[in-house]
């Protein structure tokens, strides 16, 4: 039995333990947490990119709309390419990105140049807008119906980098005039370009977003190697254009749902599948086939973003044959999975005869008017 001395010895004794060693245990605790706190806190900042996800390969025909008594019903499929968007991923997200070869990042700048994330989001809901009605008029101009356009002006929805044009045009701007003559819809800009040569001044009058007039005189370069010249053209100004108020009189209504998909690369897979609704005989042979690609209204297909991500969406939808533009070929082959067949295609005419060759039956659309 203890006795009361032996109570006192200790009390002052135990007492300095628990001062010195409490604090410790506690930090023993404390810090892993701590430490873990602000990993997570670091894992979870985000950082000023863009990451670029595969999307999904999916059937137009049931986005389309035509009249019930001009309708051919298909039983093949062609499908619209996708990608996913993630703005300001985290760290481990873009951590995630770096180490898998199906996404890329690109800094917030690349994206967006002079725009903002809202204005971005903006650009690609009206190009997806304007594709539809381009793509609905290039078919039914291919199919022999008359289809009058009309516009305000060429908004400039990007300038590429590297190209003169930068210290002339921004995002924004509308061109009004181009080589002394009125312009009303894109068509009447390209047709400017493709007078002149490499090398030559193209004058245009240009209204600012708060609709300031100035003059300005674009250099014009020759067309790149990876880029495709509208038809006829040798010389490009290196800018991305969209008519401004731009108006199509159709003689009968087709419709296109785009539910949340943005941007202009459903062009031509739109217009292939409004082609095969009106048209008798099986455009695809019956076989499921993948499309991307930009179209303009002379039906030329231009390059788009994201066709990495696209080859290996439709890889993974089980797709094996995917018409990309020429421009793109060789960076949808570099992700394309082995028995997927990319097949590179510059006009509406190139992709018909490409689906002609995969068994399409392309008899009832007729020669080019």
């Amino acid at each position: 039995m203890l006795d009361s001395s032996t109570i006192v010895a200790r009390g002052p004794l135990a007492w300095a333990s628990l001062e010195s060693t409490e604090p410790r245990r506690l930090w023993r605790f404390v810090l892993p947490a701590l430490v873990t706190l602000l990993v997570l806190v670091g894992l979870s900042t985000p950082l000023p990119y863009y990451a670029e996800y595969p999307g999904g390969a999916t059937p137009v025909s049931p986005l389309v709309g035509v009249p019930a008594d001009k309708a051919f019903p298909a039983t093949g499929r062609i499908l619209l390419t996708t990608v996913s968007l993630l703005h300001r991923p985290t760290v481990l997200q873009s951590l995630q990105g770096w180490l898998d070869p199906d996404v890329d990042l690109f800094p917030e700048q690349v994206v967006l140049g002079d725009i903002t994330p809202e204005q971005f989001q903006q650009v690609n809901r009206d190009s997806i807008d304007s594709s539809k009605d381009v793509a609905i008029a290039v078919a039914l101009r291919r199919l022999g119906f008359a289809v009058e356009q009309t516009g305000a002006g060429a908004i400039v929805e990007a300038v590429g980098e590297g190209f003169p044009a930068q210290a002339f045009l921004r995002a924004g701007d509308v061109i009004v005039g181009a080589g002394g003559q009125p312009v009303g819809v894109v068509d009447e800009v390209q047709a400017a370009v493709a007078a002149r040569r490499p090398g030559d001044i193209l004058q245009l009058e240009v209204q600012d977003p708060n609709g300031i007039p100035r003059s300005v005189g674009v250099p014009l370069v020759p067309c790149p190697a990876d880029v495709q010249c509208p038809a006829g053209a040798t010389a490009i100004m290196g800018v991305q254009l969209r008519t401004r108020d731009e108006r199509f009189n159709f003689p009968f209504e087709v419709t296109i749902e785009s539910e949340d998909i943005g941007g202009p690369s459903a062009g031509l897979a739109f217009a292939l599948t409004v082609i095969d609704l009106l048209t008798a005989g099986e455009l695809t042979g019956g076989r499921a086939i993948a499309v991307t690609g930009q179209i303009e209204l002379d039906g030329t297909v231009t390059p788009i973003g994201g066709v990495r991500q696209k080859a290996a969406a439709v890889s993974e939808a089980g797709v094996d044959v995917f018409l990309v533009p020429q421009a793109n070929f060789e960076a949808a082959k570099s992700n394309a999975d082995e028995g997927l067949t990319i097949i590179p295609v510059t006009d509406l005419e190139s992709a018909l005869a490409a689906l002609a060759k995969l068994g399409g039956d392309v008899s009832a659309i007729g020669a080019p008017r």
